[in-house]
């Protein structure tokens, strides 16, 4: 299934290149779902994912992108065993976006995609599969200059039997090079 879906995009991204503007491509270093703790105990805690992500755009209106994040992910056993395991799961996200064209800096945006979800790592006893599950999101991008952009976006699973783990929600903040 992931074979295919990537054939498919590459096909896509070949048979469209034809229509592409100027600096049709985008790579962007991004983090998810940050967060900021703080404990007398502990300290300050900064905790998100990463990932980076590919953009081409087909049409001044349409792109497919391809994201690839670490998240970090806190497991507790049981209610009555205090022991936390941290483990490691790694999403892909297939996108596709339609941008609504305005003559600002400022490119809104909405879509929908996939994201496969695997954890090599899985702790004992967490019954992991790995997932794959429908999305939709938006978001807007803000252009800095004529190559770097901002983007901000928000994708939600389009499922309910979501592992406590892997947030239905997924919130980012990027920085992107055009090319």
């Amino acid at each position: 299934m992931r074979k295919t879906v990537l054939v498919l995009l590459g096909l896509l991204a070949v048979s469209a290149s034809a229509q592409t503007p100027e600096k049709p491509t985008r790579v962007s270093f991004f983090v998810t779902n940050p967060g900021f703790g703080w404990s007398e105990g502990g300290g300050a805690n900064f905790d998100a994912g990463l990932g980076l992500a590919i953009e081409r755009r087909f049409t001044p209106r349409w792109s497919a992108e391809l994201e690839i994040a670490r998240e970090v992910h806190d497991y507790q056993p049981s209610f009555f065993d205090p022991t936390v395991i941290e483990f490691r799961t790694y999403p892909v996200d297939a996108f596709v976006r339609y941008s609504f064209e305005n003559n600002t800096r400022w490119r809104p945006f909405l879509g929908a995609g996939a994201r496969y979800v695997t954890a090599p790592d899985e702790p004992p006893g967490a019954n992991y599969d790995n997932e794959l599950s429908p999305q939709i999101g938006g978001g807007v991008e803000w252009e800095v200059g004529e190559s770097l952009s901002l983007v901000f976006d928000a994708k939600a699973l389009a499922r309910n039997d979501v592992p406590h783990w892997d947030e239905v929600l997924k919130v980012s903040v990027g920085v992107g090079w055009r090319f």
